[in-house]
């Protein structure tokens, strides 16, 4: 009879100690991600690019920080690592007050917006989020190295049947628990930080938990060096070797750190570009930042939990219909409702994350090598991150990054189950009694029992059958959900669900699946109405100049938006379209100011398009123009694609720079007209909306000038948001919803809304006569609050 065992390896108070910090740490961890992007939104832009290189940022600081734990725990024995570490924790804690500088100032000039990011984020709390990141592997190598110490077998104290103290908890559990901590701090943030607290407090929460997190660190390491004597991590004499439970990995055969690096890159580089597919359509906003890493880090907790290694193959036979689901929107190339997007692109990166990281799970190495594991994730993370995050907008002209992914998600998540069918068939042939391809051979290993063997596999028909069941299934709930809604979209999103089943039929292997996906992808993406004239990316989007289908106007695409339209006809040519025609708001604007005393006039515009609003412009005026993205300056200034600027009969200047930034240093009263013209595509930029932004805006315009904001968007209503800033600031609001006829459509008409704000003067009287009306505010968004998800509609009807 066993006596009560005693426990040997880490107690269970210091394993939750550790536990502990260790999901602190991930906490405030992912606390800083969604904070540290909002601080620099409005620096950069407040476009998409700005997220994903976020991103690609912490991805690389957690390289650094497994990275500096594998050193410390493979060359410095003992005290020395926990000295270290605590000296670098204070070094941490110091350089976090680069965290209270204006994210602007420490921007370097003259770089791509991408490495900027990557710099102000590297300034600011970068030494901080490093040591966060440092936090589980060190513990874990901690713990594990106090294992080794467990006294051996026969030494007088309790074990079990096999003389051996009894199995301690896994180590790699707390791999779970630092997944579990993300996933609750990107719960946290979107409902409860950022609505409650507001930015400037959520990081004074956030500065006094990283001094807490450093104390629990400190003290444990304190108490692990007191525990183990003077050398701290040696192992105890006849400590057990490599077959004891607790130090050995799941059976099976040896995987390589590549392996490791594939299935942790893959995951890695489809959460950024799944959430560039997202903030694209629906906006750079913290709430859609962090639903596909929630779901991203939801697949690690469950991939390395007990609920997990159930699950696998039951996983793996739904990945290639996720896999298709998730191309889907980007090959419809029209917008989707907000409810079945989000459903197609999360639920295809859950399952596609959760085979890929079960498989990393599965294939983890012995406790001792956590260290290293650690490190191959790491490495695996910043390189997919970098790959969507960095260098995909630099060298591809389209979302190409999603394709590419999927296609090696596909074949790698493969590799296994290849290995594992040959494995069957090699067991179906000794358990029928035939011989293998070399024969008998003497010495050779007794024939597995029936019993030992693993399920047969469906065969390739059975395959496709449940795969089509299961997909048509599943898509006639997305489509019947988008044709409801009359979106956009639907049509081509069910041409391209019959292409999906297709590939799915035919893609009963890897390498056809995969091969058939690139095929469809390719075709989506090339596939265009009509040449286009220009293609290229930036850190704001993804622009196509191309004719019309009937040739008659020239558009700017930005993903899914028409950004602006120019008659091909030279009798046309110099006529405003689009939101701009005669007969809508921005002709009523002109009228008005121009039945003034003053006939000049100075006019402001923040978003340049195509350069349409100049078609209004008279001998006399000036004309500023405000853009931050130098590909859309490129296109509207180049007389062989847009001559609405060329062609101007005012003086015209177009100034590169962030319109919140650029109006900050404008003089007050410098405008008759100011027009906020950056939202008609769905990225909204959140810090031209605020209540601040529109006070500054108001600041440059002339007594009885006009400050006119084009807000036509598919996603959000911005008028309320607009109207309460504007009312805040003391001025008086009115909107006009134009809805253009049938005629005026064929014209090149677009529907638009139109808000006018002025603190004083007659003109909004001149306006409420032509129609405008007024309008219901809501509280403002607040630099501290900009919580745009307030405005958003969830549906197109």
């Amino acid at each position: 009879m066993l006596k009560r065992p005693l426990r040997h390896h880490p107690p269970l108070p210091r394993l939750a100690a550790a536990r502990a910090a260790v999901a602190a740490a991930a906490i405030l961890l992912f606390i800083a991600q969604p904070l540290a992007g909002q601080r620099v939104l409005p620096v950069f832009g407040g476009g998409p690019g700005t997220w994903a290189a976020t991103l690609a940022f912490f991805q690389l600081a957690l390289l650094a920080g497994y990275g500096y734990a594998h050193l410390v725990l493979g060359r410095l024995e003992g005290r020395r690592s926990r000295i270290v570490h605590a000296v670098f924790a204070a070094v941490a804690l110091g350089a976090t007050s680069l965290s209270f500088v204006d994210p602007a100032a420490l921007r370097p000039p003259g770089l791509e917006p991408t490495i900027g990011v990557l710099i102000v984020h590297a300034a600011s709390v970068g030494p901080a989020v490093v040591f966060l990141a440092a936090t589980t592997p060190l513990l874990t190598g901690w713990l594990a190295a106090a294992r080794l110490r467990r006294p051996p077998a026969g030494d007088g104290r309790a074990t079990d049947e096999r003389g051996r103290p009894p199995e301690p908890p896994p180590l790699h559990r707390l791999y779970a628990a630092s997944n579990a901590g993300a996933l609750a701090a990107l719960l946290l943030y979107p409902t409860v930080l950022e609505p409650s607290l507001g930015l400037t407090a959520t990081h004074r929460l956030w500065l006094a938990g990283l001094v807490v997190v450093a104390v629990l660190v400190a003290a444990l390491g304190l108490a692990q060096a007191l525990r183990g004597g003077a050398s701290g991590d040696a192992p105890a004499p006849g400590a057990p070797a490599s077959d004891d439970p607790a130090t050995v990995g799941p059976p099976g055969r040896p995987v390589g750190i590549g392996r490791w690096v594939l299935l942790a890159a893959i995951p890695a580089g489809l959460l950024n570009a799944s959430t560039t597919l997202l903030t694209l359509d629906l906006g750079a906003v913290p709430l859609l930042w962090v639903l596909p890493l929630g779901v991203y880090l939801a697949t690690f907790v469950l991939a390395f939990s007990a609920p997990g290694d159930r699950l696998g193959e039951r996983v793996v036979r739904f990945a290639p219909i996720a896999a298709t689901f998730l191309w889907l929107p980007l090959a419809s190339g029209a917008p989707w409702s907000v409810l079945p997007l989000l459903a197609v692109v999360l639920g295809g990166l859950f399952v596609a994350g959760l085979a890929l990281h079960g498989a990393l799970a599965a294939a983890r190495p012995p406790e001792r090598d956590l260290s290293r594991f650690y490190l191959a994730l790491a490495v695996g993370g910043a390189l997919g991150g970098s790959f969507a995050g960095i260098l995909a907008p630099l060298v591809f002209p389209d979302l190409w990054e999603l394709p590419i992914l999927l296609v090696a998600a596909i074949l790698v998540g493969a590799w296994p189950r290849r290995q594992d069918a040959r494995r069957d068939r090699r067991r179906d042939r000794y358990a029928r009694g035939r011989p293998t391809s070399v024969g008998p051979t003497a010495g050779a290993p007794s024939p597995p029992s029936i019993d030992d063997r693993t399920p047969p596999r469906p065969g390739w028909f059975d395959a496709a059958v449940w795969r089509l069941n299961r997909y048509v299934l599943a898509g006639v709930v997305v489509l019947f959900a988008l044709v409801a809604d009359q979106a956009p979209g639907a049509d081509a999103a069910i041409a391209w669900f019959v292409a999906g089943a297709v590939v799915l039929a035919v893609g009963g292997r890897p390498i056809l699946l995969a091969g058939g996906t690139a095929v469809a992808l390719a075709a989506a993406l090339l596939a265009t109405p009509q040449p286009n004239l220009f293609a290229a990316r930036s850190f704001f989007g993804i622009l196509e100049v191309r004719p019309s289908p009937d040739r008659s106007v020239t558009q700017l695409w930005n993903g899914t938006t028409l950004h602006g339209t120019q008659p091909t006809d030279p009798a046309r040519r110099l006529q405003p379209t689009g939101y701009y025609v005669e007969a809508g708001p921005a002709g009523d604007l002109f009228r008005v100011l121009r039945a003034g005393p003053e006939a000049r006039l100075d006019v402001g515009v923040v978003g340049l398009g195509v350069g349409g609003l100049a078609a209004y412009a008279e001998s006399g005026d000036r004309w500023t123009f405000v853009e931050v993205d130098p590909l859309v300056v490129r296109i509207a200034t180049d007389p062989a694609l847009f001559t609405y600027l060329a062609s101007a009969r005012a003086s015209i200047s177009v100034d590169l720079d962030d319109g919140r930034l650029a109006l900050a240093r404008t003089a007050a009263g410098a405008f008759d007209l100011l027009v906020l013209d950056a939202f008609a595509s769905d990225a909204i930029p959140t810090h031209l909306v605020t209540a601040e932004a529109i006070a500054d805006a108001l600041r440059t315009v002339r007594p009885g000038g006009l400050l006119a904001a084009q807000l036509s968007n598919r996603y959000y209503d911005l008028v309320p948001a607009v109207a309460g800033a504007a009312e805040a600031a003391g001025a008086r609001v009115l909107v006009r919803d134009y809805r253009p006829s049938a005629v005026e459509v064929a014209a090149g008409a677009f529907p638009s809304r139109w808000l006018v704000a002025t603190r004083s003067g007659t003109a909004l009287d001149e306006l409420a006569a032509a129609g405008w009306n007024p309008v219901g505010a809501a509280p403002p968004l607040t630099d501290d609050r900009p919580n745009l998800l307030r405005f958003l509609r969830w549906s197109f009807g």
